[in-house]
């Protein structure tokens, strides 16, 4: 069986696809992120590189921010076309995640509009444009950041890559799905991304796309207690439908104790008060989450039998496609926690807590 690792590796610099999971108390919310990754190329055993996560052409970022009451995340899809002539597609997106991580761990006031995930995709980008640390390439981009203060969470999304949003039922009149919102892709056609891209001036009229980072797609949520955000490339999005991770999202929730199912297994209540021992609970829940997808998107794109949503949009378009698709698969996953109780009792702000690696590394760090 397919077993991803999630994110156990020490911080090391600004290195943003070399982070950790970790629990930052804030006044009024705590937020457990984790990531998950397999590549493409390994069908069913991942590498386990403590110094570069293997994730194929995709990368991630995760990172606390100067205003303490904030972290920021997202991921990025190198564009594999690339590879044609002899461009390495990891290159582009592994270095727009450093200049992601670089610009939104500066930022001081997360309402403000240079906060704003757009406006940080915009100086990262022009960062690496004028670096010239990449020759070549494109990337389609998902962006976020979390008030920690407010609660509040802004995406800006741009290309195939995207987020869901899942929140537990908090009333009878409330839809079972924990399905919220889920990102709708930008295509200029049938599998070609809006993506950002250099373009190296002897192909420029080759009908390579470029697209601006002002055309990513703004959303805000005010989330609420228990709202479980999950940013992932089209890896996943290709090969499981929002319902399908939804289904996993519930079931993980519920075994961490981070939603109860009590009385119907289909209606799912966040946990309020959280029980005694619950939040020991939560972080390892959170990185079983990341894995438990990202084993459902492998499962579900190496099955040559299997009917998965990139194969009915090709369809739509005319083309015959039967099966999953093998691709890079990479998850970013935030658990958001309330904080009701007064004083201390907990980490302290932006803290790592130590854990167990896949890998049997254990590692504890400040953000």
């Amino acid at each position: 069986m397919l077993l991803p690792r999630s994110l156990r590796l020490t911080v090391k610099g600004s290195r943003s696809f070399a982070t950790t999971r970790y629990a930052s108390r804030q006044p009024s919310y705590t937020c457990y992120l984790s990531a998950a990754y397999s590549p493409k190329k390994h069908r069913k055993t991942p590498t386990q590189d403590p110094e570069v996560p293997d994730t194929g052409e995709d990368a991630f970022f995760l990172t606390s921010m100067a205003d303490a009451d904030a972290v920021a995340l997202g991921v990025a899809d190198g564009v594999g076309g690339w590879s044609d002539i002899g461009v390495d597609p990891s290159l582009f997106s592994r270095a727009l995640c450093e200049d992601l991580e670089t610009e939104a761990s500066a930022i001081k006031n997360v309402a403000s509009r240079a906060g704003s995930p757009k406006s940080i995709l915009e100086r990262a980008f022009t960062k690496l444009v004028e670096s010239k640390r990449v020759e070549a390439g494109s990337s389609t981009a998902c962006v976020a950041t979390i008030g920690l203060k407010t609660g509040t969470l802004r995406v800006a999304n741009l290309g195939d890559s995207g987020y869901l949003l899942f929140r537990p039922s908090t009333s009878p009149s409330t839809p079972k799905s924990p399905l919220f919102h889920a990102s709708s892709p930008q295509t200029h056609f049938f599998n070609a991304p809006l993506q950002l891209s250099i373009i190296p001036p002897s192909i420029r009229s080759s009908g390579h796309l470029t697209d601006h980072p002002s055309a990513a797609a703004e959303t805000t949520h005010q989330l609420q207690h228990g709202d479980v955000v999950c940013i992932v490339t089209d890896g996943v999005t290709d090969n499981l439908s929002p319902e399908s991770i939804a289904s996993i999202v519930r079931e993980e929730m519920r075994v961490c104790g981070a939603w109860t199912s009590d009385p119907s297994p289909s209606e799912c209540t966040p946990t309020l008060p959280v029980p005694p021992g619950t939040e020991d609970h939560l972080g390892p829940g959170v990185d079983a989450l990341a894995r438990a997808i990202v084993i459902a998107a492998k499962k579900a794109g190496w099955n040559t039998a299997n009917e998965v949503p990139f194969g009915r949009e090709a369809r739509k378009y005319g083309y015959e496609y039967e099966g999953g698709k093998p691709d890079d698969i990479t998850v970013v996953v935030g658990l958001v926690r309330e904080v009701r109780e007064e004083g201390g009792g907990g980490k302290g702000e932006g803290e790592v807590e130590e854990m167990g690696g896949g890998g049997g590394w254990e590692n504890k760090a400040r953000l």
